[in-house]
């Protein structure tokens, strides 16, 4: 189910009719939106290779890739590559 939630926000945070009462945090950036897209992506590749009785270990791949781009999202994981998107975007002094 947690694929059909993350299908359902990413459709109200597009038609704009998110509430301020809701109880999922609000998209605030693209980057988010892309994260979960990303998510969404793998969870479904990780269900088609299962369902078709793909190995373990890449149907784990699929898993983790979610799991990462999750992480991302909640700043559980911190990727170089997170690193650089946030202070691509900013001036830091010297």
């Amino acid at each position: 189910g947690l694929d059909d939630l993350v299908r359902a926000r990413l459709l109200k945070a597009g038609s704009g009719n998110v509430s301020e009462a809701s109880p999922v945090p609000t998209l605030i950036n693209v980057r988010h939106e892309g994260l979960l897209r990303e998510a969404v992506a793998s969870l479904d590749a990780a269900r088609t290779g299962a369902g078709k009785g793909a190995a373990e270990e890449c149907v784990a791949l699929d898993l983790k890739n979610a799991l990462d781009r999750l992480n991302s999202l909640t700043g559980e994981g911190t990727t170089d590559e997170l690193l650089d998107s946030i202070f691509s975007r900013f001036c830091i002094g010297k």
